[in-house]
């Protein structure tokens, strides 16, 4: 399990029970391990070899920016030393309210982490050593926007059954209203690339029409 203790500060906290509730004491010692670190957590993975993969939110001094941050926990409890600085990925798209919300780790131990930055889509891939994969988007990061003036966020990411990239949130427009938003990102040479279509908001009226009708398009 995994969560967050608010304190002074945000500090990301993870627990492993046995299997009658009781706290695993071979997991660091007492079943619990609490990491030091303004962050607070959103997602977590289990990984085949028994690592843990947390995600969220990391506060700068004073909490003036915040950006991403990916956590790799050892299967005993303690903190992979292999992963990032000391366990530890950091890092932001830019703007100065980045928001982690979901994660998903691919079967090669790449990570995908997505949330919002400055309101928009914000999307990232990150290799096993917690450096950014190239391969994705050039610099292993990727914003989206959906419509002008709008804010998004991206909650959650799955495959689609040929390996793209899918990414589901909430938007909220201008005229205070809030829905949902999927975005989809190839693979292979393009990606980490929306892929967009082409598509207008149309209003016919009066509908029905004996004689004629009256044809309204949104341009973008």
């Amino acid at each position: 399990m995994a969560g967050n203790e608010y304190s002074s500060n945000n500090f990301a906290c993870v627990c492993r029970l046995n299997t009658d509730g009781s706290f695993d004491s071979t997991f660091n010692g007492d079943g619990k391990l609490h990491i030091n670190s303004n962050m607070g957590t959103n997602a977590v993975q289990l990984l085949n070899n028994g690592k843990i993969v947390l995600g969220g939110t990391y506060y700068y001094s004073n909490y003036s920016q915040s950006g991403f941050t990916l956590v790799k926990v050892n299967a005993n409890g303690t903190l992979d030393a292999s992963f990032g600085n000391s366990g530890f990925k950091n890092f932001n798209f830019g703007g100065q309210n980045d928001y982690l919300y979901g994660i998903l780790v691919q079967a090669d131990g790449k990570i995908l982490a997505a949330g919002s930055s400055a309101g928009k889509f914000a999307l990232a891939r990150i290799n096993t050593n917690a450096g950014y994969d190239a391969n994705f988007n050039i610099t292993g990061k990727t914003l989206t926007e959906f419509d002008a003036g709008s804010t998004s966020r991206a909650n959650y990411i799955s495959f689609e059954p040929d390996q793209k990239i899918l990414a589901t949130g909430l938007i909220s427009r201008n005229d205070s209203t809030v829905g949902f938003c999927t975005a989809r990102f190839h693979t292979g040479n393009t990606v980490g690339l929306m892929e967009r279509q082409d598509l207008l908001q149309t209003w016919v009226y009066p509908n029905p029409f004996t004689q004629s009708f009256t044809l309204d398009v949104a341009l973008t």
